[in-house]
């Protein structure tokens, strides 16, 4: 074997078993392994030889030892985000059981802050087949094996099932890991955070001077947040979608003038990383993002970063706003906000979700970071800005009936959070509450 032959040879004559040096300091580019060669390297003690040659039910692996998760990505390609000492030199590498290949990859990259003894490394894997099952392993500078997770790319077709978790950071850590772990069990292709998750919120009257300052609090928040997930720790991962809520934006009641939003931006795309392409995986204004996945497109809204200060609003605006059944006397009929729902989500980001819902010719899910209704009630009341976009949607050429449910009073009993889900049916089919999928 290419792999195995030269290299036998001299970790039998360096003593390199001896001083523990593994396999993975040799591996090519996905180059097959010869189950006897694996055999042998595990008979001298290379505990990644081990984890390779044993079935996968039964291999001894290292328990996971980093943060690490899944972000999402076209269905050929993976992403992740690992969350890693200051110090620590980390190889990554993919291991298809399957066909018995093992490959390192080179696409990473290292994001840190100066005085942190933490970074976050994005790595990438592509060349895969969509809907299948992979392992990530990492080695250290000796190839020992320190890291041994399972992951499963998207599928391009067939029903996609998602969860939606929000509020996390309003619960002990305990009580976080619980409910995550209770969606775990739920075995879903999906999970998308949507917000509350990481308090990075900046208290009033220490808002930093600088840039680097702002980078620094929000990086920090992130890690503590992401350190004391279990969930980042289980052996099989699971891709994590994500949009943020002013604790994740960092001002409370945070809008558009918000001073850092760029910074709390660059340091949430570090935590929750997407690999997009032009089409099934896309990339709109702010934070926001569709997932064309399964039949259906996933929206993920972002109401803080084109947010209208609530200080600015006109009589229309805070009506809209508030949800009065009836709008204020002083509110022109022609005002923007009875256009588009500006003072959340921008115009913008308006046009484009409305482009990509009339697009999609599918199940399309608008989530928000929080309910459409502003106040956590339920019902069917909503914003002027946000019925018309819906009206708009409904009123055109044989367009089917659509059917609407929001999540807000499910998610809220479930998880604490206040994020609201509703769904734009263009098959025409019904909708109730129990058929969106359970946190």
């Amino acid at each position: 074997m290419r792999l195995f032959g030269a290299f036998c040879l001299i970790f039998l004559l360096s003593g390199c078993a001896v001083r523990g040096k593994g396999i993975l300091l040799s591996v090519e580019p996905a180059t097959p392994l010869d189950e006897r060669d694996l055999q042998s390297h595990c008979d001298l003690g290379d505990q990644a030889a081990c984890a390779l040659a044993a079935p996968e039910e039964s291999a001894v692996k290292p328990p996971p030892k980093f943060a690490i998760i899944q972000g999402v990505a076209v269905p050929d390609r993976a992403v992740f985000a690992a969350l890693l000492p200051y110090d620590s030199a980390i190889a990554w590498f993919i291991y298809d059981r399957e066909l018995n290949r093992l490959w390192k990859l080179h696409d990473s990259r290292k994001q840190k802050r100066p005085g942190s003894g933490w970074y976050v490394q994005r790595i990438e894997a592509r060349e895969l087949e969509p809907d299948r099952s992979y392992e990530l392993l990492a080695g250290d500078k000796e190839g020992k094996l320190v890291e041994a997770r399972i992951f499963r790319t998207l599928a391009r077709n067939g029903k996609l099932k998602f969860a939606v978790v929000s509020g996390l950071a309003s619960h002990s850590v305990e009580e976080a890991n619980q409910r995550l772990s209770a969606v775990l069990k739920k075995e879903m292709a999906l999970i998308v955070f949507t917000g509350g998750n990481v308090n990075a919120a900046l208290l009033h009257g220490k808002v930093p001077e600088k840039r680097g300052a702002a980078l620094d609090h929000f990086f920090e928040c992130h890690i503590a947040a992401r350190n004391s997930l279990a969930f980042a720790k289980e052996r099989r991962l699971v891709p994590v979608a994500a949009t943020w809520s002013e604790k994740e934006f960092g001002q409370p009641g945070g809008d558009r003038t918000f001073s850092y939003k760029d910074q709390a931006r660059e340091v949430f795309d570090m935590f929750f990383p997407i690999w997009a392409d032009e089409s099934t995986i896309v990339n709109g204004p702010g934070v926001s993002k569709i997932f064309n996945l399964g039949g259906q497109s996933i929206v993920l809204l972002d109401d803080r970063s084109f947010r209208v200060p609530d200080k600015s609003l006109s009589g229309c605006e805070a009506a809209s706003k508030n949800v009065k059944s009836e709008i204020s006397s002083n509110c022109k009929v022609n005002a923007p906000i009875a256009q588009a729902p500006l003072f959340r989500f921008g115009t913008m980001q308006v046009e484009w979700a409305f482009r990509q819902s009339l697009r999609a010719q599918q199940v399309v899910w608008l989530i928000s970071a929080e309910p459409w209704l502003g106040l956590y009630q339920f019902g069917t009341q909503k914003p002027v800005g946000y019925a018309d976009w819906i009206s708009s949607i409904s009123s055109r050429p044989a367009s089917p009936r659509l059917s609407f449910s929001e999540a807000s009073a499910l998610v809220e009993e479930s998880q604490g959070g206040h994020a609201s889900l509703t769904k734009i049916d263009h098959l025409g089919t019904n909708l109730s509450i129990e058929d969106i999928p359970p946190p």
